[in-house]
């Protein structure tokens, strides 16, 4: 820290501009090397004939990327509500601020590192606060995320898990009962999240703790208000990316229902949430989940083996490049407005 308040402003403005540049080669590596190698896991004139060549593919395609941008617009006006407080972002440098982090989580577990790209975008704001807000945001869809996924998962296994059919009401009814409580909880420590903020006075006085700990004060301004907001649009983008997830299963698994779609897309988004992972594993974690869960639905349904194997992996490989590899492609022109140093000696 020392020699960081030693730097020179000019040594300060080279330092952000050279990490930028290494932060962007590295991030462009990781993406491309990701792309190109999922080509080869599938025969190009059969992804051609159930994808490319597929009547009406190319409107959906159209269809999901604009689903792609709401996705990430309503993840925008989520973080620029709960950062207000601390710095007034336009709708515009909010939204290129949460693509940077896209870019940014390529290498970090569960990519984790999505509020790093937006801390470091501002210019005002105090980076300790800012990344506390910003996590409110990330548990915010965690939770929904937990609730619908746990919910899908009880109702899944409940239709598909030949396992299930045999036990006791008393044990279906003890599943539902544990995931109201869960919840609840959750929701509770969610709305309530300002009591942390108590840490701060009952920590001992002096020392760098009790500085790091005064930063929870932060979580008081973010009134209840504030967190209903965020929740419900975080209800909405879970609402939206499995609405695509849905579209796509529909698409290339002909026969399948809503229903069923539904099920899948929320067993699906709760485990790979779930599972740590970095970037440059996240795909074949996620075809091997996609993989099993379609099996799965498939043995219910009287499937030939081996029928939903194709579908799961394009489906949820294109919902990757959808909704994390694209993004990530435009968020690497944010990388340019990161400042990992402090420019000025103020």
């Amino acid at each position: 820290m020392l020699m960081i308040k030693k730097l020179t402003p000019k040594v300060r403005k080279y330092s952000n501009l050279l990490l930028r540049l290494l932060t962007g080669i590295f991030a462009y590596t990781l993406l491309f090397g990701q792309l190109s190698g999922k080509q080869k896991q599938f025969e190009p004139l059969i992804v051609k004939e159930r994808f490319l060549d597929a009547e009406g593919f190319y409107p959906l395609l159209v269809f999901l990327v604009a689903l792609m941008l709401l996705n990430w617009g309503l993840e925008s006006l989520k973080w620029r509500r709960l950062i207000g407080s601390l710095e007034k972002l336009s709708f515009t440098r909010c939204l290129g601020a949460v693509l940077t982090g896209v870019t940014i989580s390529f290498f970090s577990p569960n990519r984790a590192g999505e509020f790093l790209g937006r801390v470091f975008s501002l210019r005002q704001a105090n980076r300790i606060d800012a990344s506390l807000v910003t996590v409110t945001g990330s548990f915010a869809q965690f939770i929904v995320t937990l609730v619908a996924g746990s919910g899908a998962l009880i109702l899944y296994l409940d239709r598909h898990a030949a396992f299930f059919e045999g036990m006791l009401p008393a044990f279906r009814a003890g599943q539902v009962i544990a995931w109201l409580l869960v919840s609840a909880a959750l929701l509770l420590l969610y709305f309530n999240i300002g009591l942390f903020s108590g840490l701060a006075r009952h920590s001992q006085k002096g020392g760098r703790l009790r500085l790091w700990l005064q930063h929870l004060l932060i979580l008081r301004s973010l009134h209840t208000r504030d967190l209903s907001f965020v929740i419900l649009l975080s209800s909405l983008r879970y609402a939206v990316f499995s609405f695509q997830a849905c579209l796509l299963l529909r698409f290339s698994l002909p026969g399948i229902s809503w229903t069923d779609a539904g099920l899948i897309s929320g067993v699906f988004f709760l485990v790979v949430t779930l599972i740590p992972s970095f970037a440059l594993a996240e795909i074949g974690i996620r075809g091997s989940v996609a993989v099993y869960l379609t099996e799965l639905y498939g043995q219910s349904a009287g499937l030939p083996p081996g029928e939903t194997i194709l579908p799961a992996l394009l489906t949820f490989t294109m919902l990757w490049v959808m909704n994390i590899a694209l993004p990530a492609l435009l968020g690497v022109f944010g990388l340019l407005q990161l400042r990992f140093f402090k420019e000025t000696t103020s």
